[in-house]
């Protein structure tokens, strides 16, 4: 969203994020109930919260470096185990 000056609109968030996002992002935001209304709304009322998780974001590639070697290690231990897929979400500073 850098492309909106950090005030990406509802239909931005919608039709960039939303709705080409992975299975796990769609459904999350169905069963939160996460619209682009919702995210532009969020981002007006508490810029720095978007902020804050761009700062967040930029730190996943190495998160995805350690997740994925655990992992292994662990298919290494335990090779009859199975995994779902995973998805990471940032968000509002609200947990889920």
């Amino acid at each position: 969203m850098t492309k909106a000056g950090g005030r990406p609109s509802a239909e931005q968030l919608q039709r960039d994020y939303l709705d080409v996002g992975s299975e796990g992002l769609r459904h999350l935001a169905s069963v939160r109930n996460v619209t682009g209304v919702r995210m532009a709304d969020a981002i007006a009322a508490r810029p720095e919260i978007y902020l804050e998780a761009r700062r967040c974001a930029e730190t996943l590639p190495k998160v995805r470096e350690r997740v994925d070697a655990a992992l292994k290690e662990f298919v290494r231990r335990s090779p009859e185990a199975s995994f779902p897929s995973v998805t990471i979400a940032v968000g509002r500073g609200r947990p889920v």
